[in-house]
Order: structure tokens, then C-alpha cells, then sequence
């Protein structure tokens, strides 16, 4: 009997270690990037910003798409707010832009490190260029122009 009661105790206090260590990996994860045009990581941030990115309209525009570059490339949906341009990675990621910051827009082939054979959208904000795979950049160019 007193075996039991020592194991329920064990394991009462190996639960609250790993409910614990699972609260300080979500408080750790944080903005990467700057204030604005931000990166966001997953947790309880991120998960507020998907619901913000995943809701219905208002958007003027929405496109499954692809990050074509950067350490976070990869497809999802591109969404075009009043404020904001909004990638939903499939990944969880959100990248969020500020159409306030956004300093030019344009299509290319030409990536940093490698060039495509077709057109991408380019999104330069005051501190980071962003390039989206869409099936009609110059759409979107004139959409955010």
C-alpha cells in the first residue's frame, strides 16, 4: 500500500515537471525578427496570429503560394488585408507585413541565391525583402501597388 502511495506521488511530481518544462518552452519562443514585418514562431503568439490569418475576409486577395526564399520557405496561403500581407505557412509559421513598411513591390527571377525559371512576387519592407511563388505576380504587384 505504501508503494502505491509513493508512486502516485512520483508521478504527480514527474507530471508537474513536464506540464512545467512544456510552459517554459512556450513562454521561450519568441518574435524573431523586429518590430514590424515580423516572423512569428509557434506558440501561444502564433496561435493568435493564425486565427487572425486563418478568419474569413476582409481580404482583397488570398493565393496558396510559396516562401521562395529563406530559412522558412516553403508553400502555404498568401493573404492581402487593408493593413497587411499575411503568408500562413503550412508549417504553422505566419509572416506578417505591414503595408505601411512596404517600400517596393516588383516580380523577378533572380533570388539571392539561385535563379527560376518563372516570375515571383518581391515585398521590400523598411528591413526585409520577402519573395512569394503566385501563380500571377504582376496581380499581386498591382494589388499592393
Amino acid at each position: 500500500m505504501r508503494l502505491l502511495l509513493y508512486l502516485a506521488v512520483i508521478a504527480v511530481v514527474v507530471a508537474g515537471l513536464v506540464w512545467g518544462a512544456e510552459g517554459l518552452r512556450d513562454r521561450g519562443r519568441r518574435l524573431r525578427s523586429r518590430d514590424r514585418g515580423r516572423m512569428i514562431d509557434q506558440g501561444s503568439l502564433a496561435d493568435a496570429a493564425q486565427a487572425m490569418a486563418t478568419a474569413p475576409p476582409p481580404y482583397l486577395a488570398e493565393e496558396r503560394a510559396s516562401l521562395a526564399y529563406g530559412l522558412d520557405r516553403g508553400p502555404g496561403w498568401l493573404r492581402l488585408s487593408p493593413s497587411q500581407l499575411v503568408f500562413l505557412a503550412d508549417s504553422g509559421r505566419v509572416v506578417l507585413l505591414d503595408r505601411l513598411d512596404v517600400v517596393g513591390v516588383g516580380s523577378t527571377r533572380e533570388l539571392p541565391d539561385r535563379t527560376l525559371s518563372r516570375d515571383v512576387l518581391v515585398v521590400t519592407t523598411t528591413d526585409q525583402v520577402a519573395y512569394f511563388a503566385v501563380t500571377d505576380p504582376e496581380r499581386w504587384v498591382r494589388l499592393l501597388g
